[in-house]
């Protein structure tokens, strides 16, 4: 079941949403997408990152990975920003099904007291789908509606991580040149 926080939100204050789920055995943001038949630039996926000490949140498109360096210190307001572990803000979000599973956080970090921050990229869609607070539940909302509820700090955080279809462009073009 969906994180009912989140659900008993979105019906309290008059928010549609769809709530739907994927089948078993699809682990990483990009995969829930394709199981859902939606296209990555539109599934949120939620990284936690340790800005100077304090947890923040960030949601970036599923297809997209992190830039660390200078422009997200900027961004963050911070010296120093890494990956937080699992380990320290699995607490944060509550146990069983009222809240969200660790790896599976919706994006609605200010239910949680987080600052919340969003990649440009998701911006641009219109709806955005997310995880629902478990493995499997999905949640999807206007991101017009999203952009009202949490008000996050839009920003660049992310670029497209290179996936197959680069791997197999720079073996060509590797080829081409050798002769093969």
């Amino acid at each position: 079941m969906a994180c009912a926080k989140l659900v008993r939100y979105l019906r309290d204050i008059g928010i549609p949403f769809e709530l739907g789920s994927h089948r078993e055995g699809v682990c990483t943001a990009q995969e829930v997408a394709g199981a859902l038949g939606v296209r990555g630039r539109q599934f949120a996926k939620v990284v936690m990152v340790v800005a100077d000490g304090r947890l923040m949140m960030l949601v970036v498109p599923a297809h997209h990975r992190i830039i660390f360096g200078k422009q997200l210190n900027q961004t963050l307001v911070a010296k120093r920003v890494c990956l937080a572990k699992e380990e320290e803000f699995a607490g944060c979000f509550g146990e069983r099904r009222q809240f969200c599973e660790a790896g599976a956080m919706c994006p609605f970090g200010h239910l949680y007291g987080f600052k919340v921050f969003m990649d440009s990229a998701l911006v641009t869609v219109p709806e955005i789908v997310f995880r629902a607070g478990t493995h499997h539940d999905v949640i999807e909302i206007a991101t017009a509606d999203y952009l009202r509820l949490v008000n996050p700090q839009i920003a660049q955080l992310s670029v497209p991580a290179r996936g197959k279809k680069a791997k197999r462009k720079r073996k060509s073009w590797l080829r081409r040149l050798l002769g093969l």
